[in-house]
């Protein structure tokens, strides 16, 4: 309701319980019959100042006013609940990390690294899934990641893309940024380090694009 507009409950039931429940739903007040109406006038220009306030003291907090861009604090946001609640890839060195916490076992984790597998956790919902590995050099996993991801360009809101990782250098994360502007050009890319729950898990070396869907 916060994000909506204002909502005026204008009634003529006297329960005070309904008055309650109407401001527990979001209602911005609450008005009985009979009215006068220069006051109701009044009241709802009142509201409409506030809520206009409201949404401009809120772009100011989470907008750059340089960019225009969401900042620093309102991007966390936005990444962690992306995170949590889309389906994404992380693209990691090995499985190292997997099987130091137990979601793989040791044999595995030797198998693909000693064929130069770079595995693909997928994220559903904020869980753990399925591991897809790709071969070769780390470079061309990661290409391959990339050209995946970006493959899906007409589902790709470009307004701003998210690059959550995990101890990458800068020099590679600026080579991330290459070879996704090769593909598509985004308004922003705002490069965030993962969460303590995939360094943990993950390890050294992985990275994930996350995107916002068109609809």
């Amino acid at each position: 309701m916060p994000d909506e507009d204002p909502v005026i409950f204008l009634t003529a039931d006297e329960d005070v319980d309904t008055e309650t429940r109407g401001f527990e739903a979001g209602v911005s007040d609450f008005i009985r019959k009979p009215f006068n109406p220069d006051i109701l006038l009044r009241r709802i220009d009142n509201i409409m100042s506030n809520s206009q306030e409201m949404h401009e003291l809120k772009s100011e907090a989470t907008l750059d006013k340089l960019t225009g861009f969401l900042n620093k604090s309102a991007a966390a946001v936005e990444l962690g609940k992306m995170c949590s609640e889309k389906t994404g890839c992380l693209m990691m060195t090995d499985l190292d990390f997997l099987a130091r916490v137990g979601q793989v076992g040791n044999g595995m984790a030797n198998l693909v690294k000693s064929l130069m597998g770079h595995p693909l956790l997928v994220l559903r919902n904020g869980k753990m899934g399925a591991v897809i590995t790709y071969f070769g050099t780390r470079e061309t996993a990661w290409k391959a990641y990339i050209n995946s991801v970006m493959s899906k360009a007409a589902s790709i809101d470009t307004s701003i893309l998210f690059v959550t990782y995990v101890g990458i250098s800068k020099h590679d994360l600026d080579w991330i940024r290459e070879q996704i502007e090769k593909h598509m050009h985004f308004d922003e890319i705002y490069f965030k380090q993962a969460s303590p729950a995939v360094s943990v898990n993950c390890g050294p070396g992985t990275f994930g694009l996350l995107y916002i869907e068109k609809y």
